[in-house]
């Protein structure tokens, strides 16, 4: 079945990958701005009785893409597809998927059912921050993980330990460290609001005997080791880099940090360019502007997994 790949204004780079992978171009769609504020969008597109597939990221500015993305689906819908399956290769509202307190709006589900009130068939996401995002749909929801790709690059590294960056990323960084057949570290930090850390406390964890493991004990047994750090984003970097100065203090030699989502708030990029890490590893869930870039971040692609698995979608059509 002729499939049709469509793209918001997020991320067209990633998107140009993928179509290219997958043998085809993206499909003619027009997206402008009027000079009041508001968003045009025409589909081009033959897609009555097709497959269609739409690439959209949630990152900065969240709340234009996300109704990009409703736009295109509306657009797309009136031409009576047969299919439509999502890519979102950054989730919106990744971190509102729980009420904090009372009176909070619980964003990540709003996103869920507003996909599915547009009737979507399949979504597809990357490392999602939370796991109960899932579980607001009642419709097939694919999660790529990119460990294969951190993997594949950080084997090249000569890296002795994985390290949980906090006591929230643990169970990632368990599994990478056991996917790499490596041992875990884990830190320790005080949070005080959502984006700002107040301290942090001392390393837990020696080097365990088995891989992924962790023990207890505050005399981590790192001195001239090379340490990988990962989680599913990078935001401001503040905890980060809290984390490399303690490493540093213990003796660590080389630390290198990986994260799916290269958010990059103010002020991560300047804390980043002093932090003294190695490099800092990303994938292009999120199209990154010149002003973010700089020596020590270095890219990865996630097209050869997102084409995999739309592949797949239609192998088995």
């Amino acid at each position: 079945m002729k499939k049709i790949i469509l793209s918001g204004s997020s991320n067209i780079p990633l998107a140009k990958k993928i179509a290219k992978q997958m043998n085809t171009e993206l499909g003619n769609i027009i997206i402008k701005k009027f000079s009041d504020g508001e968003k045009y969008v025409n589909v081009q597109e033959n897609v009555k009785g097709k497959e269609v597939i739409i690439l959209q990221s949630g990152s900065i500015p969240s709340d234009e893409h996300v109704l990009e993305l409703f736009l295109i689906l509306d657009a797309v819908k009136r031409l009576k597809p047969k299919k439509i399956t999502v890519v979102l290769s950054f989730y919106p509202y990744r971190r509102q998927e729980r009420e904090s307190k009372k009176g909070d709006a619980v964003s990540a589900q709003v996103i869920a059912r507003l996909l599915q009130a547009n009737k979507i068939d399949k979504l597809v996401v990357i490392d999602l921050h939370s796991p109960a995002i899932k579980r607001f749909y009642k419709i097939p929801v694919k999660e790529i993980s990119t460990f294969s790709l951190f993997a594949d690059y950080f084997r090249k590294k000569d890296i002795d330990i994985v390290v949980a960056p906090d006591e929230g990323s643990i169970a990632r960084s368990r599994k990478f460290a056991s996917y790499m057949g490596l041992p875990l570290l884990v830190m320790k930090k005080i949070r005080i609001k959502h984006d700002k850390v107040s301290s942090l406390t001392t390393a837990y964890g020696g080097v365990p005997p088995k891989a992924g493991k962790t023990v207890s004990g505050k005399n981590a047994n790192i001195a001239k080791k090379n340490v990988v750090m990962i989680d599913d984003e990078i935001n401001t970097a503040g905890t980060l880099v809290e984390n490399v100065r303690l490493l540093k203090k213990l003796g660590t030699n080389k630390m290198y940090f990986a994260a799916t989502h290269a958010v990059l708030s103010e002020p991560a990029i300047q804390r980043l360019k002093k932090s003294g890490l190695e490099e800092i590893v990303v994938t292009d869930s999120i199209a990154l502007p010149p002003e973010k870039k700089f020596s020590q971040l270095k890219v990865i692609s996630l097209s050869d997994l997102i084409t995999d698995e739309l592949t797949d979608i239609n192998t088995r059509e």
